[in-house]
């Protein structure tokens, strides 16, 4: 991974490879944060920056052999752990399958990681057959570059058997480095953080997520600019959201706030259905969408239009719907919808849930009403 190809350098990252260059570089880095901020990719870049033949003031060379390599995640000397299955094994079991899912999926979730491994049936672990790898690789000598990585993704899976890594991350061997990423940091074992420099990656700003989903895919730059305010500044949520169908979720939720609003049976029981022929995923992402709005409601009634993120045609809509309903009631339908959000996950009939939604609903925007 190239440091051009890291999607948004924030200042602190742009640092750590600064840092490469003075020789002043930690020997053990905990990159945090949420998911889909880039922080795996982020980790490829600083390891091949480390091991470059010939790198530049800010990023490797990307020709030299140990860049060839590391490119393609192949190089001896840079070594990754991950969650895995199997009470007995170890990374090298699944490096293979490893390999091709970091580099078609640079930006996926450690959740996806874990579906593709266990194909949804088993939850990931790392063993202690596995720190007894990293601790062999560690006591090695490096094979072709003068340095030697150890990346291990989602460290807050290694539990109390991290406790068997700690001599080495806190006195490691001469030139060689760790990169930890994790997704919930809080997670981690105490008396490994201790040893780690911190370094916190933020959310990515919605115009880097939206430029990346219009370069990469064939969606138009409204579509875009919808997903990336939705995404919350998680890449790897806005690709996936990326290859639904498109921004169909501001029709349906027109459709859905007028029905409730008007109370005709025939028209609800309408948007109940095609809501509810949704996939699963889209209908996330629907509720998702549904709860972002509201809150930019609230956005725009207190700090008018500069405060909020939404296009034209849902600026539109939010105008209206903050002259029919109060900041109360906006609040109690985003309860409604995380409620609706939460029947979805347990597989409840959504069909019986959302039409529920819709009485309390009406209920709600008629006493506004009246009150107006």
């Amino acid at each position: 991974m190239l440091v051009k190809d890291i999607i948004h350098k924030s200042d602190a990252v742009s640092d750590l490879f600064r840092l490469i260059l003075s020789e002043r570089y930690p020997h053990a880095l905990l990159l945090s944060g949420g998911i889909g901020r880039g922080k795996l990719a982020i980790a490829r870049a600083l390891a091949q920056f480390l091991i470059c033949d010939k790198p530049t003031e800010d990023s490797s060379c990307g020709t030299c052999p140990n860049c060839r390599k590391a490119q393609k995640c192949v190089h001896p000397d840079i070594h990754f752990s991950f969650p895995i299955t199997g009470a007995k094994a170890t990374c090298n079991d699944f490096m293979n399958i490893f390999r091709d899912f970091i580099t078609e999926r640079p930006y996926a979730a450690g959740t996806e990681w874990i579906t593709e491994m266990g194909e949804g049936k088993k939850n990931g672990n790392m063993t202690a057959a596995e720190c007894n790898r990293i601790s062999h690789i560690v006591h090695l000598k490096p094979y072709e570059a003068n340095k030697k990585i150890v990346i291990i993704w989602l460290p807050e899976y290694l539990g109390k058997e991290g406790n068997r890594l700690l001599k080495m991350i806190e006195e490691p061997p001469e030139e060689t480095y760790f990169i930890f990423v994790s997704d919930q940091a809080e997670l981690i074992l105490s008396t490994i953080l201790s040893r780690c420099q911190i370094l916190n990656i933020p959310p990515l700003p919605s115009s880097i997520i939206a430029e990346f989903l219009v370069e990469k895919s064939d969606l138009e730059l409204e579509s875009a600019n919808t997903i990336a305010n939705l995404s919350d500044g998680n890449l790897s949520e806005a690709i996936k959201m990326s290859k639904q169908s498109g921004n169909k979720f501001l029709p349906l939720w027109i459709q859905y706030f007028r029905a409730t609003y008007q109370g005709h049976p025939a028209t609800v029981s309408k948007s109940v259905e095609e809501i509810a022929s949704l996939t699963k995923e889209e209908m996330k992402t629907y509720f998702s969408y549904c709860i972002h709005f509201l809150r930019q409601c609230l956005l725009l009634r207190h700090m008018g239009e500069s405060g909020v993120q939404l296009l034209p045609a849902e600026l539109d809509l939010a105008k209206k719907v903050i002259t029919v309903i109060d900041d109360e009631s906006i609040q109690g339908v985003s309860s409604m919808l995380n409620e609706a959000s939460y029947h979805l996950e347990r597989n409840a009939n959504m069909k019986s849930s959302l039409l529920s939604m819709a009485i309390r609903m009406n209920r709600i925007l008629i006493k506004d009403a009246l009150v107006a």
